[in-house]
């Protein structure tokens, strides 16, 4: 868990939930050793995309929405090739299981690489979910193949992973899901949004009726949010 800022320590810049922003540039002694890749609105090169799936569930739940999977996906893909959409998720065993696999195997035939682990139980009830090794392992395989990354999330355990990927010249894109984003992780990343920026244009809209909603896989909802250190 990320520790409150003293009363010396810069504040963290406030998000407006209607803005996409644009960061300072980093420090000197974090510059990258190859050229920035341009930034939002043009040419973004090669793309790759990580995904915290259970925190871009709640995220949604929190700003009343479903994720329509087809359009976050292209939005992702704007002004640039995608070469690869990692989709992490937990595997809940109290869980029905047809409803998880059937949820897991339309992303799959839709476009994501989906990443599973299985959700850790405890005697006390709680469950929890460690994804952030997963997260940090493969953003550093694929840094050497793609000139920007966007990662969905806003757990600052992958602050590290972040800044190392920066350091190799890849252009490092943030899709926070509330304010519990770190002022470290904001600081280290070229460009960052927030869900509720984007929400109008990856949102599940309402179905009419006897048309099936085209980006809506079938999905069992968690009975309780896991745990986060």
């Amino acid at each position: 868990m990320t520790e409150a800022p003293s009363e010396q320590a810069p504040k963290a810049p406030n998000a407006s939930p209607a803005i996409a922003k644009q960061l300072h540039p980093r420090p000197n002694w974090q510059a990258k050793s190859q050229p920035t890749p341009p930034p939002l609105g043009e040419e973004r090169g090669r793309v790759a995309v990580f995904i915290d799936g259970l925190s871009l569930f709640y995220g949604a739940r929190s700003l009343g929405i479903e994720i329509d999977y087809k359009q976050l996906l292209r939005y992702f893909a704007r002004d640039g090739r995608l070469l690869h959409a990692f989709f992490y998720a937990g595997v809940d065993s109290e869980l029905e299981h047809s409803r998880q696999q059937g949820f897991l195997i339309w992303m799959r035939h839709h476009g994501y690489r989906v990443v599973t682990k299985a959700v850790q139980h405890f005697p006390d009830g709680n469950k929890k979910l460690d994804i952030d090794v997963e997260i940090a392992v493969d953003m550093m395989k694929l840094s050497e193949h793609c000139d920007t990354m966007v990662l969905v999330s806003s757990n600052d355990t992958l602050t590290y992973a972040v800044q190392r990927v920066g350091e190799r010249g890849v252009r490092v894109e943030l899709l926070g899901l509330g304010s519990s984003t770190g002022y470290e992780l904001l600081n280290l990343v070229d460009s960052y949004a927030e869900l509720a920026a984007i929400q109008d244009e990856v949102k599940m809209l309402p179905r009419r009726e006897g048309h099936p909603s085209p980006g809506k896989p079938p999905m069992a909802k968690p009975q309780s949010k896991r745990a986060i250190d």
